[in-house]
């Protein structure tokens, strides 16, 4: 597997929006408005006294302009990368963009160049006509981080959001990465909202309706894609408004749900974390739906749909970081892993203290050939404890594209029972044998891959299920 992670951070979730042209810097409101004035300029566009279920949600973007660049391009706020930005020299400087209607705006997010070793000024300006403006934010960035920081305001009707940059902590320079713009609608309680829980499934069935290999825990933890509805962009990152289980975290890639049912994948560190505080996942069966496309110039036989059982917030680059025991926050980065690769082989590997995997347990299950493009391939990734002391691995795959829950095979299997080691030294560094078993709950699973130009996911579930008698 690819060994860059980015630790986990539950940072809230927008999507990338700015709005087209402004008027100059002297045309903005009084910062004085009250959230109530303002809204009553547009009653009707607001959020109404009724509304019992308002829902935080990504908003799409037709356009972007700035008042000047040094080539870094405005639309570099946009792209879902971290490494690239706008930048503009000069106090005051601007940046807007055009949301194509008039919405509901109530916060935005900014990723600074630069963001963990400067703070920087900025202002936040709404309008509804892209000529009159009202200033509805104002602060300062923290200083200590690169991802997207929140800042909330008053939800209000506006179709253009327009930042000004007032220089930062060293110089006269607006450095921007990525900027997200919160958009608030009003969802009625009595239906049309998002489920706050699962439909309940058909026994023997996810509810997807695709076969369970095991059956699930009575009262057992359960997660299931929110993909069928509120077409969305992610970035890595951010979290899913419509999920709170669901994490965007490694770099540089995207996910784009298009409320079908299907998510359209990109990027060169693609890091899902299904996670909940203070819940956490132990025997698992996930099911999900995979279509390969199309890879990056870079990607090589590693390549693959990747995944990552029994493992914890300790996938940091950062070896000088401790966890609460005082150990290395990597020895928490612990997991087994499972892929399906693109060069046609089926594999497991034991990951003791990020990043250092054990030996891997591979067999090509294509027929000796590669990891067939463009067709939806069913993946399961079965996890589960033996009285023994050991750890089962399970692999299965469904070539129907789900067809009547579709037909499973198990393609690959293997049972932790000991001797599959890591480095004695490596070990020591977390205090645990080499050849350590992860046998208790953890409170992480990872869906990943890595350097894509384009991949597919639908149909996907999480489970904690009963493990067969032994």
């Amino acid at each position: 597997m690819k060994r860059l992670h980015k630790s986990l951070g539950l940072v809230g979730l927008s999507l990338s929006v700015l709005a087209g042209c402004g008027a100059p810097e002297g045309s903005d409101a009084s910062l004085g408005s009250s959230p109530s004035e303002l809204q009553a300029q547009t009653a009707g566009a607001a959020l109404t006294a009724d509304c019992t279920n308002p829902i935080v949600a990504p908003l799409a973007i037709s356009g972007v302009t700035a008042s000047a660049h040094d080539g870094n391009v405005p639309a570099n706020v946009l792209d879902g990368n971290l490494s690239t930005r706008w930048s503009c020299n000069g106090m005051g400087c601007w940046l807007t963009a055009d949301l194509g209607a008039e919405k509901t705006v109530s916060g935005v997010e900014l990723a600074w160049y630069l963001g963990d070793r400067r703070t920087s000024k900025f202002e936040v300006s709404v309008s509804r006509d892209g000529s009159s403006y009202t200033r509805v934010a104002a602060g300062t960035s923290s200083g200590k981080t690169l991802q997207p920081e929140r800042t909330p305001f008053a939800a209000v009707p506006a179709r253009y959001v327009k930042l000004t940059v007032n220089g930062n902590s060293q110089n006269t320079w607006a450095s921007l990465s990525e900027l997200h713009v919160l958009g608030t609608s009003c969802t009625p309680s009595t239906g049309g909202g998002i489920p706050t829980t699962d439909p309940a499934p058909t026994p023997g069935r996810d509810v997807f309706g695709s076969h369970e290999i095991y059956p699930t825990v009575p009262n057992g933890r359960m997660w299931s894609a929110k993909w069928n509805a509120n077409p969305r962009k992610l970035s890595a990152g951010q979290d899913d408004p419509y999920d709170a289980e669901f994490h965007m975290r490694g770099s540089n890639h995207t996910l784009d749900i298009r409320g079908d049912g299907t998510a359209k994948s990109a990027g060169s560190t693609i890091r899902f974390y299904l996670s909940s505080p203070g819940k956490t996942w132990f025997n698992t069966e996930l099911t999900i739906y995979a279509r390969r496309v199309s890879e990056q110039s870079n990607a090589d036989s590693s390549t693959g749909f990747e995944f990552q059982a029994r493992t914890a917030d300790g996938h940091t680059e950062d070896g000088s970081a401790k966890n609460a025991a005082g150990l290395p926050q990597q020895c928490d980065g612990h997991s087994y892993g499972y892929s399906l690769r693109y060069d046609g082989r089926a594999l497991f590997e034991k990951e003791l203290r990020h990043p250092t995997y054990t030996s891997q347990v591979s067999r090509n299950i294509w027929s000796g050939g590669a990891l067939p493009r463009n067709q939806w391939i069913g993946i399961k990734v079965i996890t589960y404890s033996k009285p023994d002391g050991g750890v089962k691995l399970e692999l299965w795959r469904d070539l129907t594209d789900g067809a009547d829950g579709g037909k499973w095979e198990k393609v690959h299997e293997y049972t932790d029972v000991g001797g599959w080691s890591i480095s004695p030294s490596v070990a020591a560094s977390c205090a645990i044998p080499a050849d350590f078993r992860i046998t208790t709950p953890q409170p992480i699973f990872i869906i990943r891959n890595s350097n894509i130009a384009e991949q597919w996911y639908k149909k996907a579930t999480l489970r904690e299920i009963v493990p067969p008698a032994q």
